[in-house]
């Protein structure tokens, strides 16, 4: 059933039985929310990802060729990785935290070369642990003017999508564009950014000031009729209209109404977005008008 959409599948068949048996309107009113999709991975801080990620890596090649891996790892490698990479088994200080970091950054890049050298199987490099390693790698590695692998900074801020184009709130940002400086070499945006090597997929996510996670975030329409028991939201809303299950009115909590969506609903689709108005920001004003400049008659 996790293989490509044999679930989308599956419920596109019940949604369509359930039409058929009048359990779902055509029209109506729906409502719409996320909930957080927990993954079933331990949840790594940077150090830890990288060395369990080589690790990870190595296991893999080791099961598909257990002669070639043999000649590479040394006594430190089967040290070092042994067994799982764990926070209580490395360096306690900063400093011999940052060592061991970039010892493994460079571990990695002696992997990556015996790799591609010349009579290496090429099957090994298409191995997932090994495309896996090379993402995680061009994250949290660089190389600096000199040639010298370095370790990456940390993230500066939480990044969202929508605020990638958006002005910044904040004048202590360094970017303009709402995106992270790319001269300071740092780490990339939360939703690029792999966070465990056993479940590529999955983010860091959150809800500010209720939770945050280690996952998926997952979108959920359902229909709430009295007689019946933002990207994403555009999805939504595609999906339903090109089965003809558009609602006339839709519920949704504050993270998906906009006045882009909104509109985009009423004009796109013949939907009602129904949902409470954002708060104003409270950080620097911005230009353009806000929610104190109009007055409903």
């Amino acid at each position: 059933m996790a293989e490509g959409d044999r679930a989308d599948r599956l419920l596109s068949v019940m949604v369509d039985r359930l039409v058929e048996a009048g359990l779902v309107k055509r029209r109506g009113c729906r409502r719409t929310d996320s909930t957080d999709v927990l993954a079933a991975v331990r949840r790594l801080d940077r150090t830890e990802l990288v060395g369990e990620t080589l690790r990870a890596a190595l296991e893999g090649l080791a099961a598909a060729d257990e002669d070639w891996v043999s000649v590479l790892v040394t006594a430190e490698w089967a040290r070092r990785y042994g067994r799982p990479v764990r926070y209580d088994r490395l360096p306690r200080e900063k400093t011999g935290r940052e060592r061991y970091a970039v010892a493994v950054g460079e571990d990695g890049m002696r992997l990556f070369h015996a790799l591609l050298a010349p009579g290496a199987p090429a099957r090994l490099r298409r191995l997932p642990w090994v495309e896996v390693l090379r993402q995680v790698w061009v994250q949290q590695y660089w190389y600096d003017e000199t040639g010298a692998l370095r370790w990456r900074g940390p993230k500066q801020t939480r990044d969202r999508l929508s605020r990638r184009h958006s002005p910044r709130r904040s004048m202590s940002a360094d970017a303009s564009d709402g995106r992270p400086d790319p001269a300071l070499a740092r780490v990339q945006w939360s939703s690029v950014e792999i966070v465990s090597p056993h479940d590529p997929q999955a983010r860091f996510s959150h809800k500010p000031g209720k939770a945050e996670w280690v996952g998926y975030k997952d979108h959920q329409t359902e229909t709430c009729d009295p007689e019946q028991d933002i990207d994403a939201l555009e999805r939504i809303h595609s999906n339903l209209a090109a089965r003809d299950l558009a609602p006339a009115e839709r519920l949704v909590d504050g993270g998906y109404t906009s006045p882009a969506t909104i509109h985009r609903a009423r004009t796109e689709y013949g939907i009602d977005l129904v949902g409470p108005v954002r708060l104003a920001p409270t950080a620097r004003a911005l230009p353009g008008f806000n929610k104190v400049d109009f007055r409903a008659n």
